[in-house]
């Protein structure tokens, strides 16, 4: 649903977006989180701590998911900023 109504809002006005430094670092960003989220999926699928919930996770995914959790804080600090950042020189108003 959040996918469906950022389409919708980006094809309502393409110019306050798309030509924004900070847009596109929030999509680089969310494109980090997904990979992150895949790849600590990925990893935790393999350990034992994905077959028995009481055993505690392996120290790197702790590391790890506080990287990701800073990393969605920094998405939604840039998808807040983009309305008021200015756009790149030359771009349509």
């Amino acid at each position: 649903m959040l996918a469906l109504t950022g389409l919708l809002m980006i094809a309502g006005e393409p110019n306050r977006a798309l030509f924004r430094y900070v847009f596109w670092i929030k999509m680089a960003l969310l494109a980090v989180a997904l990979a992150l989220s895949s790849a600590m999926l990925r990893g935790l699928k393999t350990t034992a701590a994905w077959v028995d919930a009481t055993a505690p996770p392996p120290p790197l995914y702790k590391g790890l998911a506080a990287g990701l959790l800073l990393v969605w804080v920094a998405i939604i600090v840039a998808g807040r900023w983009i309305g008021y950042a200015e756009g790149w020189p030359g771009s349509p108003s």
